[in-house]
């Protein structure tokens, strides 16, 4: 998910994080920044509005004069450029997007003191072969780098099968604002409608779609879109085509909800949201021809599918120079018959990403009327009242929360007011002592657990006391080692044991450490270290049981370790992935505060003095010490989204390893 850095001003009104400071804030709050860009390297101060002046002819060459507000500078091009245009001037030392530095240069004898750029060149478009035109009325002394979008810095983040919440600009800002304590402001909405439009709209599939939502919109001016719409569509990874797919792309992006506009004169009398016909099939936008079957959802009219429900739309009723009424589809479909479609077809787009992690009831009207209104701004269309469909409104979850048990998970002493005021600013809402409704844009959060961790991080991790009380069942400790008795009391919180050879690749040892022992004629290059950590291995395991069945795992081994040249014992622990579940259950991830309790729980019940401390590992995101009488005996924390990349793993992983042989 790309996030520009000034679209969270324009929500958050009272943001006063630094983009730097920003960055570090995502990690923070969990989410991990892949990549991070000022847009505006290489450019400020060396790119500037200017006037031509004067141009003056040799050849094919044009010799101009280009004034900005501070000096006049000569320029040798051949690019179609007019007496008076306001154009973008380059001078020297500026850095372009394919890395050109822009120097001083002489043709024919005259010097040309920089350069007009056009839109690929300073990186706001893919292609094009034409200068950059400013509008006429276009102030000299403003800074050209805001109307071009340039100003700016770029956040690429990764967001977690179960958020996607966070693959809009809006849920994005409402995490941010949760934990600054800061409110979220909506952008415009159409506020003004006609009446009703009557189009039918029947939804015959109606485990598929839960909400259907059609804004006929007549009269539309189909045209290029604005500069401003154009450039940041750019810059977040959209294509432009017109104004009105490009305000569906856009809203998109800005909400987290997709949407898809029909030429409404093209849709034989009605839609009808349905599986598809076995023998079925669409040409697609992306002119592909699908052949399709009965696990498919469609949007279809009287007589054919138009669609592909939540993955694309057909080129037939597609929106092109010749529309001018239209049909507007937000629309909340369910996320298992998208996922199952899209593996199919084998086809993966903007819009299935986002219905594959599950979105929610309330965004589908936000982006409904979002796009309404920027149709209006930027197409002159007619709004009418939309067409609101469905089976049974989903209501908001109610959890019943234990705040002793959260004290208890946290180790925290947080009193009932505390508590309320901090889920408040999750827009959580408390209906009586212990019942609290959770906002549908949280609909990862399913339980006690789920909640803990946003108070957790909200508390800020290094500021919460790690020691719990813990009431466990007796185990036996006599005649037993105590990695046995840590074994036999973790079976029954769900753990599997695994056995893993002791021996990895070098590549392996070096993401966790470069301490580590080779072996002296290795049978292989998959096997000529001995291992550094456990986890090394145990990810490896978990990584393999999700490839097989797609669920998760909480995997421990206990076995030798080699670093510092020395062998010894240690235990690992590995917890991740997607839980096992029945029919009737929803979809719940291992959370990183399950294992905290059952690392705490263990330490209890062998009646250690312990504490944890905050730390960092370079294949750790986050990272707490584990001391035991003030001595260090090993870790735990979430593992970073570089590392699991190297094991083929999407879901967070969550890990621990300690000697407590060595505990004396």
């Amino acid at each position: 998910m790309k996030v520009l850095y000034n679209i969270i001003k324009e929500f958050i009104p009272d943001f006063n994080l630094s983009p730097i400071e920003l960055k570090s804030f995502f990690e923070d709050i969990g989410i991990e920044v892949e990549n991070f860009l000022d847009l505006s390297e290489g450019l400020k101060e060396k790119v500037f509005p200017a006037v031509v002046e004067k141009i003056n002819y040799d050849g094919n060459l044009k010799i101009l004069k280009v004034k900005t507000n501070f000096k006049e500078f000569q320029v040798i091009t051949t690019a179609d450029v007019n007496l008076h245009d306001k154009v973008v001037l380059a001078i020297e030392g500026t850095k372009l997007k394919n890395n050109q530095i822009i120097s001083k240069k002489s043709i024919k004898n005259y010097i040309s003191e920089g350069m007009l750029l056009s839109e690929s060149e300073i990186g706001i478009s893919e292609v094009s072969d034409r200068i950059i035109k400013l509008p006429p009325d276009f102030d000299l002394s403003s800074n050209v780098l805001d109307y071009l979008q340039l100003n700016d810095y770029l956040y690429e983040l990764y967001i977690f099968p179960n958020r996607g919440d966070l693959m809009g600009i809006l849920g994005i800002c409402y995490e941010i604002a949760s934990y600054l304590k800061m409110k979220v402001i909506l952008p415009n909405l159409i506020n003004e409608e006609l009446d009703y439009f009557e189009f039918p709209v029947e939804i015959v599939e109606k485990d598929g779609c839960l909400r259907y939502i059609g804004t006929i919109i007549k009269d539309v001016k189909i045209s290029i879109s604005p500069d401003v719409l154009r450039y940041k569509l750019y810059l977040v990874g959209f294509r432009s085509i017109n104004n009105i797919v490009d305000i569906t792309n856009y809203v998109m992006w800005e909400i987290g909800q997709p949407l898809h506009a029909f030429d409404l004169n093209k849709i034989n009398e009605k839609v009808i949201i349905r599986r598809a016909k076995n023998n079925e099939s669409i040409l697609c936008l992306d002119n592909t021809l699908r052949e399709l079957n009965g696990d498919i959802l469609v949007i279809a009219d009287k007589y054919k599918p138009i669609a592909i429900a939540g993955i694309i739309g057909g080129e037939e009723t597609s929106i092109n120079n010749e529309t001018k009424d239209i049909l507007l589809e937000s629309a909340l479909f369910n996320k298992e018959f998208i996922s199952r479609a899209s593996r199919i077809l084998k086809v993966k787009t903007e819009s299935s990403k986002r219905f594959e992690k599950g979105l929610n009831w309330e965004f589908v009207e936000i982006a409904s009327k979002r796009a309404s209104y920027l149709i209006k701004k930027y197409a002159s269309g007619n709004i009418y009242k939309p067409i609101d469909i469905y089976e049974q409104k989903i209501e908001k979850r109610k959890i019943i929360v234990n705040l002793e048990k959260i004290n208890q998970l946290l180790g925290t002493t947080l009193n009932e007011n505390e508590f309320d005021e901090i889920l408040k600013h999750f827009g959580i809402k408390k209906i009586s002592e212990k019942t609290f409704e959770i906002p549908y844009h949280r609909e990862d959060i399913e339980n006690y657990y789920d909640l803990s961790e946003e108070i957790m991080k909200f508390l800020k991790i290094n500021k919460i006391p790690s020691k719990t009380e813990f009431k466990i069942f007796d185990i036996p400790k006599y005649k037993k080692s105590i990695y046995e008795i840590a074994i036999n009391f973790l079976f029954p919180r769900g753990y599997y044991e695994a056995k893993t050879f002791s021996l990895i690749s070098e590549e392996k040892a070096k993401i966790f450490s470069n301490d580590y022992l080779r072996i002296l004629n290795p049978l292989s290059t998959e096997m000529n270290v001995y291992r550094n950590f456990i986890i090394s291995n145990l990810i490896d395991a978990l990584s393999l049981n999700i490839r097989r069945n797609g669920y998760g795992a909480k995997l421990l081994e206990f076995g030798k370790v080699y670093r510092n040249n020395k062998e010894f014992y240690s235990l690992g622990i590995v917890v991740g992935g997607r839980k096992i579940k029945n029919y009737f259950e929803n979809e719940e991830y291992y959370s990183p505060y399950e294992l905290k309790g059952d690392i705490e729980a263990l330490l209890e019940f062998l009646n250690y003095n312990y504490h944890f401390e905050i730390a960092q590992k370079p294949f750790l995101k986050t990272c707490l010490e584990i001391y035991i009488d003030d001595e260090n005996v090993g870790f735990l924390g979430e593992v970073k989204r570089s590392v699991l990349k190297f094991y083929d793993i999407k879901y967070p992983v969550y890990v621990c390893e300690m000697n407590l042989k060595d505990v004396k």
